[in-house]
Protein backbone atom coordinates (compact mmCIF):
# COMPACT_ATOMS: atom_id res chain seq x y z
CA UNK A 1 0.00 0.00 0.00
CA UNK A 2 1.13 3.55 -0.73
CA UNK A 3 1.58 6.20 1.97
CA UNK A 4 -0.81 8.49 0.10
CA UNK A 5 -3.82 9.96 1.89
CA UNK A 6 -6.10 7.63 -0.03
CA UNK A 7 -8.11 5.78 2.55
CA UNK A 8 -6.74 2.33 3.24
CA UNK A 9 -9.66 -0.04 3.19
CA UNK A 10 -10.03 -3.71 3.85
CA UNK A 11 -13.51 -4.98 3.02
CA UNK A 12 -14.82 -1.35 3.21
CA UNK A 13 -13.54 -0.90 6.78
CA UNK A 14 -11.30 2.13 7.25
CA UNK A 15 -7.84 1.29 8.53
CA UNK A 16 -6.02 4.44 9.65
CA UNK A 17 -2.32 4.79 8.87
CA UNK A 18 0.09 3.96 11.69
CA UNK A 19 0.64 6.74 14.25
CA UNK A 20 3.32 9.29 13.29
CA UNK A 21 3.23 8.29 9.62
CA UNK A 22 3.68 11.29 7.33
CA UNK A 23 1.27 11.30 4.42
CA UNK A 24 1.18 13.46 1.29
CA UNK A 25 -2.29 14.87 0.74
CA UNK A 26 -4.12 17.15 -1.67
CA UNK A 27 -7.33 18.19 0.08
CA UNK A 28 -10.16 20.68 -0.45
CA UNK A 29 -11.98 21.74 2.73
CA UNK A 30 -15.78 22.23 2.77
CA UNK A 31 -15.27 26.03 3.02
CA UNK A 32 -13.24 26.05 -0.23
CA UNK A 33 -9.76 26.32 1.33
CA UNK A 34 -7.14 23.91 -0.06
CA UNK A 35 -4.12 22.14 1.41
CA UNK A 36 -1.42 20.24 -0.41
CA UNK A 37 1.43 18.83 1.63
CA UNK A 38 2.45 16.68 4.53
CA UNK A 39 -0.11 15.41 7.01
CA UNK A 40 0.43 13.45 10.21
CA UNK A 41 -1.89 12.23 12.97
CA UNK A 42 -4.88 13.99 11.43
CA UNK A 43 -3.15 17.41 11.12
CA UNK A 44 -1.14 19.49 8.69
CA UNK A 45 2.41 18.71 9.75
CA UNK A 46 5.66 19.28 7.83
CA UNK A 47 5.91 21.17 4.52
CA UNK A 48 2.76 22.34 2.80
CA UNK A 49 0.81 24.92 0.82
CA UNK A 50 -2.46 26.22 2.29
CA UNK A 51 -4.60 28.29 -0.08
CA UNK A 52 -7.52 30.24 1.36
CA UNK A 53 -10.61 30.78 -0.75
CA UNK A 54 -10.09 34.53 -0.09
CA UNK A 55 -6.94 34.42 -2.26
CA UNK A 56 -4.41 34.46 0.62
CA UNK A 57 -1.92 31.60 0.77
CA UNK A 58 0.77 30.18 3.05
CA UNK A 59 3.66 28.06 1.83
CA UNK A 60 5.96 26.69 4.51
CA UNK A 61 6.30 24.64 7.65
CA UNK A 62 3.42 23.33 9.73
CA UNK A 63 3.48 21.86 13.23
CA UNK A 64 0.41 20.15 14.64
CA UNK A 65 -1.92 21.94 12.24
CA UNK A 66 -0.50 25.49 12.60
CA UNK A 67 1.96 27.64 10.65
CA UNK A 68 5.20 27.02 12.51
CA UNK A 69 8.79 27.51 11.33
CA UNK A 70 9.82 29.19 8.06
CA UNK A 71 7.15 30.27 5.64
CA UNK A 72 5.79 32.77 3.14
CA UNK A 73 2.32 34.27 3.52
CA UNK A 74 0.91 35.98 0.44
CA UNK A 75 -2.06 38.29 0.96
CA UNK A 76 -4.67 38.68 -1.76
CA UNK A 77 -4.10 42.48 -1.66
CA UNK A 78 -0.45 42.03 -2.76
CA UNK A 79 1.25 42.28 0.66
CA UNK A 80 3.75 39.52 1.51
CA UNK A 81 5.46 38.20 4.65
CA UNK A 82 8.56 36.00 4.53
CA UNK A 83 9.96 34.70 7.81
CA UNK A 84 9.33 32.79 10.99
CA UNK A 85 5.99 31.65 12.37
CA UNK A 86 5.12 30.23 15.76
CA UNK A 87 1.77 28.65 16.66
CA UNK A 88 0.10 30.28 13.64
CA UNK A 89 1.48 33.82 14.13
CA UNK A 90 4.31 35.84 12.60
CA UNK A 91 6.87 35.45 15.38
CA UNK A 92 10.66 35.77 15.27
CA UNK A 93 12.59 37.33 12.38
CA UNK A 94 10.91 38.23 9.14
CA UNK A 95 10.29 40.73 6.35
CA UNK A 96 6.91 42.25 5.57
CA UNK A 97 6.56 43.76 2.09
CA UNK A 98 3.60 46.05 1.48
CA UNK A 99 2.20 46.34 -2.04
CA UNK A 100 2.62 50.12 -1.63
CA UNK A 101 6.40 49.61 -1.71
CA UNK A 102 6.96 50.05 2.04
CA UNK A 103 8.65 47.28 4.00
CA UNK A 104 9.50 46.16 7.51
CA UNK A 105 12.53 44.01 8.30
CA UNK A 106 12.98 42.75 11.83
CA UNK A 107 11.41 40.98 14.76
CA UNK A 108 7.77 40.01 15.18
CA UNK A 109 5.71 38.86 18.15
CA UNK A 110 2.13 37.57 17.86
CA UNK A 111 1.86 38.88 14.30
CA UNK A 112 3.04 42.45 15.08
CA UNK A 113 6.30 44.37 14.63
CA UNK A 114 7.98 43.88 18.00
CA UNK A 115 11.65 44.18 18.97
CA UNK A 116 14.42 45.53 16.73
CA UNK A 117 13.44 46.46 13.22
CA UNK A 118 13.70 48.77 10.22
CA UNK A 119 10.62 50.29 8.60
CA UNK A 120 11.27 51.79 5.16
CA UNK A 121 8.64 54.15 3.79
CA UNK A 122 7.76 54.51 0.13
CA UNK A 123 8.90 58.17 0.17
CA UNK A 124 12.43 57.16 1.22
CA UNK A 125 12.10 57.89 4.94
CA UNK A 126 13.18 55.21 7.37
CA UNK A 127 12.85 54.29 11.05
CA UNK A 128 15.44 52.00 12.63
CA UNK A 129 14.98 51.02 16.23
CA UNK A 130 12.64 49.44 18.76
CA UNK A 131 9.06 48.43 18.03
CA UNK A 132 6.34 47.30 20.41
CA UNK A 133 2.89 46.05 19.44
CA UNK A 134 3.42 47.37 15.89
CA UNK A 135 4.50 50.93 16.84
CA UNK A 136 7.80 52.82 17.20
CA UNK A 137 8.46 52.34 20.92
CA UNK A 138 11.80 52.85 22.67
CA UNK A 139 15.09 54.04 21.19
CA UNK A 140 15.13 54.74 17.47
CA UNK A 141 16.57 56.76 14.60
CA UNK A 142 14.17 58.32 12.09
CA UNK A 143 15.73 59.51 8.84
CA UNK A 144 13.66 62.06 6.92
CA UNK A 145 13.74 62.38 3.13
CA UNK A 146 14.99 66.00 3.43
CA UNK A 147 18.18 64.79 5.17
CA UNK A 148 17.14 65.60 8.77
CA UNK A 149 17.28 62.88 11.47
CA UNK A 150 15.81 62.33 14.89
CA UNK A 151 17.65 60.05 17.31
CA UNK A 152 15.85 59.46 20.59
CA UNK A 153 12.97 57.91 22.46
CA UNK A 154 9.63 57.04 20.92
CA UNK A 155 6.24 56.03 22.30
CA UNK A 156 3.42 54.78 20.09
CA UNK A 157 4.96 56.35 16.94
CA UNK A 158 5.60 59.76 18.61
CA UNK A 159 8.84 61.37 19.76
CA UNK A 160 8.60 61.07 23.53
CA UNK A 161 11.27 61.79 26.15
CA UNK A 162 14.87 62.68 25.44
CA UNK A 163 16.10 63.01 21.90
CA UNK A 164 18.24 64.84 19.41
CA UNK A 165 16.93 66.35 16.17
CA UNK A 166 19.79 66.73 13.69
CA UNK A 167 19.11 69.09 10.82
CA UNK A 168 20.62 68.46 7.40
CA UNK A 169 22.79 71.60 7.83
CA UNK A 170 24.27 70.20 11.08
CA UNK A 171 22.23 72.27 13.57
CA UNK A 172 20.98 70.35 16.61
CA UNK A 173 17.88 70.50 18.75
CA UNK A 174 18.55 68.49 21.93
CA UNK A 175 16.07 68.07 24.75
CA UNK A 176 12.77 66.57 25.74
CA UNK A 177 9.88 65.74 23.47
CA UNK A 178 6.22 65.20 24.28
CA UNK A 179 3.73 63.77 21.76
CA UNK A 180 6.08 64.58 18.85
CA UNK A 181 6.62 68.21 19.98
CA UNK A 182 9.86 69.70 21.32
CA UNK A 183 9.61 70.97 24.92
CA UNK A 184 12.14 73.49 26.18
CA UNK A 185 14.35 72.22 28.97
Amino acid sequence: MSNQANMQKDDDIYIPPPKDTILQIDFVFPNGDKYKGEFMNGMKHGKGLYSFKTGDSYNGDFLQGKFNGQGTYLFSNGDRYVGEFKKGFRCGNGNFYFRSGEKYEGEFLNGKFHGKGIYSFKNGEKFEGQFSEGSFNGQGLYSYKNGDNFDGNWSQDYKQGTGKYIFKNGNLLIGNWENDLFKKQ
